[in-house]
């Protein structure tokens, strides 16, 4: 701490944090870092959407960690992720918020990683340590998936016929349509044909946008 540079003022910040999260056992703490003001959470959390004011677009106050589960649903006046912890233990769901970029949320999550039914037009920001549970991103406004990489683990998406989906040949798996399994409906032929081709490298990726071309899917045929 610089000489003369306040301390934050930890009774505030934790009644911010109970107006808007509660613990979800009585075994689960926080620690306020009095230097930086951040909230490290030792258990899991849920956000509680009534007392998120609607003229509030982010959180007051930051987190470092939550070593358990932490869930943020319905904070429709939401649209950042700047304050979220870095690190969430288990699993993370934000969804039904106005979040546009995943820019600000964990870059590990133990678990997985639920961000649906938000406002996001692509996936920059997605954490680049993320358990084998995979993303899920349904009901979002998706443009393009500029922020997947390779090795992802799995991804589940709606699907588009507008939407590029050529970066999916970077995951491991993908899942598109709705569910009961209909082999005709179009994500499901889109599906096969990027199952088909994943893993096959540069040479893989131009095939697979030839096929796409020729069955008709030429909105998704896209990088």
């Amino acid at each position: 701490m610089l000489h003369g540079e306040p301390m934050k003022d930890s009774r505030d910040i934790e009644e911010k944090f109970d107006s808007i999260f509660r613990l979800n056992s009585l075994d689960d703490w926080i620690q306020i870092n009095d230097q930086t003001g951040e909230i490290k959470v030792f258990g899991s959390i849920e956000g509680n959407d009534s007392a998120f004011s609607i003229s509030t677009t982010k959180l007051p106050f930051a987190f470092s960690e939550v070593t358990g589960r932490m869930v943020v649903k319905n904070f429709r006046s939401l649209t950042t992720l700047e304050g979220f912890p870095r690190k969430v233990g288990k699993a993370f769901h934000v969804y039904g918020t106005g979040i546009t970029s995943l820019e600000g949320g964990p870059d590990h999550v133990g678990k997985g990683y639920w961000a649906d039914d938000n406002k996001l037009e692509n996936l920059q920001g997605l954490g680049k340590h993320l358990s084998n549970d995979g993303v899920s991103v349904t009901g979002n406004p998706l443009k393009s998936l500029e922020g997947i990489y390779e090795g992802l683990s799995s991804i589940v998406l709606d699907y588009d016929p507008n939407l590029p989906l050529l970066r999916l040949l970077l995951t491991r798996n993908s899942y598109l349509g709705n569910m009961p399994y209909n082999p005709k409906e179009p994500g499901m032929q889109v599906d096969n044909i990027l199952k088909k081709w994943r893993g096959h490298g540069a040479a893989g990726i131009l095939q697979c946008a030839s096929e796409l071309n020729e069955a008709g899917f030429e909105g998704n045929a896209e990088w």
